[in-house]
């Protein structure tokens, strides 16, 4: 039976690119409406995903196709979703100083980083190693889920576990598999985060309830995930500190401000000034001295990040509140566990 009437039919709004009508299903619900940024640019998107990649080059297979990010920004991290329903490519000649965990919603992104191939998938996240370069191939299909976590951030959260100072900054296996027992623990932290987001308002009020499980969901990745010092937090989370330790520790957190003496401190314990000694090196590998001295300086590192810039004299300041009076002595030992001056902190 012949099909009348199509001669009246106007095309020429047919040539353009098949928009989605509905947001895809990897996307959860609760980011759909935290738009980070909305382009159709692939040049003004690759502006905005310097946040996360550093200098980079985003091609998008189909003009006019819209790229969103959703997600959530907290000071240390971020946990946002890409999506472009088209067929992408970005190229990342230097990753910045920050640790990203990228996952597909579903199906397959292949990844090449370093020297590194990783066909991520929901079961095989890619952590690419920070300063390397990155090429991303992504087919259209639901969004990738992107974490970022600042350096400084895994290095605090291993100094926590460990209960001393991790001098290295924390390389993560290039691969992560979240298909092992283990990993159960990953997923059930970001689902925290998830219900968090889905529960709070937006008027931004939902930082202040993420905060403590930005600390767990590093805490978590730390643990489940091979890095440089997987080793050494396996070793000391499954031996309990001594009471005895746990006495001392405690009493150390509680009274940063005020001198502390070794000898003190071996009186809190009920030890000899020896035996705490040997204590601290067995667990910490460190002496007392140098635990506190590590303790104060992470005070200081925190306060300064917290401080107004401008201010004539901060580092000055917040540095003698932690008991540091020797200024070059203080800077030499900032610069050896940050990585940078006091005042760099400071500026960012």
């Amino acid at each position: 039976m012949p099909i009348r009437g199509i001669d009246g039919i106007d095309t020429s709004r047919t040539g353009g690119p098949i928009r989605p009508l509905a947001k895809p299903r990897g996307l959860p619900a609760e980011f759909a409406t935290r738009v980070l940024f909305e382009t159709e640019d692939p040049e003004t998107a690759s502006h905005e995903l310097r946040v996360l990649f550093g200098d980079n080059l985003l091609r998008v297979a189909t003009e006019g196709v819209p790229i969103r990010l959703h997600g959530v920004r907290l000071p240390a991290m971020s946990l946002s979703y890409l999506d472009v329903a088209a067929d992408v490519v970005l190229d990342a000649p230097r990753l910045p100083a920050h640790q990203l965990v990228i996952t597909p919603t579903s199906g397959t992104a292949p990844l090449t980083t370093g020297t590194h191939q990783v066909d991520a998938t929901p079961f095989r996240a890619c952590c690419p190693r920070p300063g390397e370069s990155l090429r991303l191939v992504r087919a259209a299909g639901d969004p990738l889920m992107i974490i970022m976590v600042e350096q400084d951030t895994l290095r605090r959260g291993v100094d926590a576990l460990l209960g001393r100072s991790f001098v290295d900054a924390v390389t993560f296996d290039v691969e992560m598999d979240l298909a092992h027992d283990g990993a159960e623990r990953w997923q059930s932290a970001l689902q925290l985060v998830h219900s968090e987001v889905a529960r709070a308002g937006h008027d931004g009020s939902f930082d202040v309830a993420l905060m403590p499980l930005q600390a767990y969901l590093v805490a978590t990745l730390l643990l489940t995930h091979g890095s440089n010092c997987h080793d050494a937090l396996h070793r000391v989370t499954s031996l309990r500190h001594t009471r005895t330790l746990r006495r001392v520790v405690r009493h150390i957190e509680e009274h940063l401000q005020d001198p502390l003496a070794v000898a003190d401190l071996a009186e809190v314990a009920g030890v000899s000034v020896r035996s705490l000694q040997a204590q601290f090196r067995e667990s910490f590998d460190q002496t007392p001295t140098q635990y506190i001295r590590d303790r104060r300086l992470d005070r200081v590192h925190a306060d300064l990040r917290q401080a107004d810039g401008s201010t004539r004299g901060a580092v000055g300041h917040i540095a003698g509140r932690w008991g540091f009076e020797h200024e070059g002595r203080f800077a030499a030992a900032y610069r050896r566990r940050f990585g940078e001056r006091p005042s760099d902190t400071l500026r960012r």
